[in-house]
C-alpha cells in the first residue's frame, strides 16, 4: 500500500529490515562500486573533452557561417554572439524617481 510519497510499505519494511545488515564488508563493497561509477564517469567526461576538440569546434564554426551566408539568421546571431558582439541586454529606465527605498543589513 502506498504511503502518499511514491514508496509502497513492503519496501519501507524491507529497508528496515536489511538497515541491521550493513557492515565493514558490506560498506568495502559499496565504496568500491562508488568509485567504479565515478571512473565511468570520468571516462564520459574525457569522451565529451575529446568531441569538442579545438578541430571541431572550427569545423562547427564553419557550418555555422556557411548557413549564415545562406541567410539563417539564427546561424549569424550565433556567430555574433561567439565573436563578443552581442548587444547588451540592458535595460535602462529613465524619468523621475517615484520610488525610494532603504537598505539595511541585518547581522
Amino acid at each position: 500500500m502506498a504511503n502518499g510519497r511514491g514508496k509502497s510499505e513492503g519496501s519501507r519494511k524491507a529497508l528496515e529490515e536489511h538497515r541491521g545488515c550493513f557492515n565493514a564488508e558490506t560498506a568495502l563493497i559499496a565504496n568500491k562500486k562508488s568509485q567504479e561509477k565515478k571512473a565511468e564517469y570520468k571516462t564520459l567526461k574525457e569522451i565529451a573533452k575529446e568531441m569538442f576538440s579545438p578541430e571541431r569546434k572550427a569545423q562547427w564554426l564553419a557550418a555555422m557561417a556557411e548557413k549564415a551566408d545562406g541567410g539563417d539568421t539564427k546561424a549569424f546571431e550565433v556567430l555574433r554572439d561567439t565573436m563578443g558582439e552581442k548587444p547588451s541586454d540592458s535595460v535602462e529606465i529613465s524619468g523621475a524617481n517615484e520610488f525610494r527605498f532603504e537598505l539595511k543589513v541585518i547581522e
